[in-house]
């Protein structure tokens, strides 16, 4: 029996352990927190619960594979319903948006708040799943930069489709285009952050994104996020997946350009592969004692946004606000330009609030409300954090009270906050960065660390930061992928 260590419990790290087991493999995963789930955990204090990371669940299709693929029945184990209103926007010059999960009564909105031609929503849909059924097979559920990907995807009517795709437009100037109007072209804008990316840099094929969450569906999970953490804990234990909590692997040890063990700060242990689901620039920087080209080509990527977050205790309820809640920025080209060329949070930054007692009472006390509140932020530079938050908590108080018509100075009963810098010691991902890697830029899809390495043998990556990229479904592909690589080779 093949004996694989798997470096990371994050999504990735558990969908790979999960299938490997049931594959008949010896795995272990190595994790240096005191519990499975990365960032997605959960903490509760003073009675409220709060998911600590991901808050919005999409593509179901992607975690029943995962569970098929691991002889089980994702809805014998987990129940999701549908979150009938996505999420509710409000505007700089006040006008409010209530994003409904049907295209149809999204489109009656448009056209009611905004004056946008139903029709014209209804084509910009269409139009998001033309390009989602031709780049799926290749960047999501493959990999552009392998030969298997081509061959099994190459056709000529792939190629004849390849313009609807607008490669080389940013994701604004396809979504200007498409929409011509700009509180609904903001909306769409916003698909960018799901990769931690800049729509005025971002490539246009990010416009599939509304076709997965509206299409694909948005999802309310029974027990929060966090259970779905438990959950493929609990089933690639019994699958035979032995985990190590409190374990920081040291270094992935390789002789002549081949893995043979990993060392823990007090042991070696010897596998016949190991799987990272730690960021891929830390992986090669502090944890492969051999030179590698890949560690610099992959260190000069740009890290992806990053993210100041305050989980906050709110005496009253609040009926203005729904379950997901976006504040727009006044100045969205702005915001991105501090972030990412000025390494600042911007004057005006847009606030996104999640409030999952909206749906699940018992996540808060009685006449409470838990607000996971995310504000866009750039990676971690050695910037004075204690000083940003201090003065940005102030500006989104004050954000909440212009937009919303709520006061909540006075209210606040209980508060954690992170930052990039403590996002970067609690999972060691690139800076503080939140997605691993941006995509900045129309090439990013090909610069993505793949699952399989091209320079050691017996070396396989998975995790935001490898491909496909970034967010709960697309850290579960790549170990999924990882884990088909790993099944192929042994």
């Amino acid at each position: 029996m093949k004996k694989i260590a798997v470096i990371g419990a994050g999504f990735g790290g558990l969908s790979a352990s999960m299938i490997l087991a049931h594959k008949g493999f010896d795995v272990t995963v190595y994790e240096k927190n005191p519990g499975p789930g990365g960032k997605a955990d959960e903490f509760n204090q003073g009675g409220f619960r709060f998911d600590t990371g991901p808050s919005l669940f999409t593509m179901p299709h992607v975690f029943r594979e995962l569970f098929e693929k691991s002889g089980l029945n994702f809805d014998d184990h987990v129940k999701i319903e549908p979150l009938n209103e996505i999420c509710r926007y409000f505007f700089s010059d006040g006008k409010k948006f209530s994003a409904w999960s049907e295209v149809d009564k999204f489109a009656d909105e448009a056209q009611k708040v905004f004056g946008v031609e139903k029709e014209k929503i209804e084509g910009y849909f269409k139009r998001s799943k033309e390009m989602h059924d031709i780049s799926a097979p290749i960047f999501l559920f493959g990999n552009p930069t392998e030969l298997e990907t081509l061959r099994k995807n190459a056709s000529l009517k792939v190629l004849f489709s390849m313009w609807k795709l607008s490669l080389f437009s940013t994701l604004h100037q396809f979504n200007k285009a498409k929409i011509d109007e700009s509180h609904i072209t903001q909306l769409f804008d916003r698909y960018a952050t799901y990769t931690g990316s800049s729509p005025f840099s971002a490539p246009a094929t990010l416009a599939i994104v509304p076709h997965v969450e509206y299409s694909g569906g948005s999802w309310l999970v029974k027990g929060g996020i966090y259970s779905l953490t438990t959950v493929m804990y609990r089933e690639a234990q019994k699958l035979g997946v032995k985990f190590k909590f409190n374990s920081e692997v040291k270094k992935i040890k390789i002789e002549n350009k081949k893995v043979k063990g990993i060392q823990l700060a007090d042991k070696y242990e010897e596998y016949d592969a190991v799987l990272s689901n730690s960021d891929m620039n830390y992986s090669y920087e502090k944890m492969i004692d051999e030179k590698s080209s890949s560690a610099k080509k992959y260190s000069k990527l740009e890290p992806s946004l990053s993210g100041v977050v305050f989980y906050w205790g709110i005496r009253g309820e609040n009926p203005e606000l729904a379950h997901n809640n976006i504040l727009f920025s006044d100045d969205y080209e702005d915001e991105f330009e501090a972030i990412f060329k000025r390494g600042e949070i911007g004057k005006d930054p847009t606030v996104y609030i999640n409030i999952t007692s909206k749906s699940v009472r018992e996540d808060a006390p009685k006449e409470h409300e838990n607000w996971f509140v995310l504000i866009n932020a750039p990676w971690d530079n050695g910037q004075d954090w204690e000083k940003i938050v201090k003065d940005l908590k102030r500006t989104v108080i004050r954000k909440v009270i212009n937009r919303c018509g709520i006061d909540i100075t006075e209210r606040i009963v209980e508060e954690k906050v992170i930052t990039p810098k403590y996002i970067y010691d609690w999972t060691f991902s690139n800076k503080g960065s939140i997605y691993g890697v941006s995509s900045n830029s129309k090439y990013s899809a090909f610069f993505r660390q793949r699952a399989r390495s091209k320079e050691f043998k017996n070396l396989y990556f998975c995790g935001g930061s490898a491909h496909p990229g970034g967010g709960m479904p697309l850290a579960v592909l790549s170990g999924m992928q990882a884990a088909e690589k790993i099944v192929q080779d042994y």
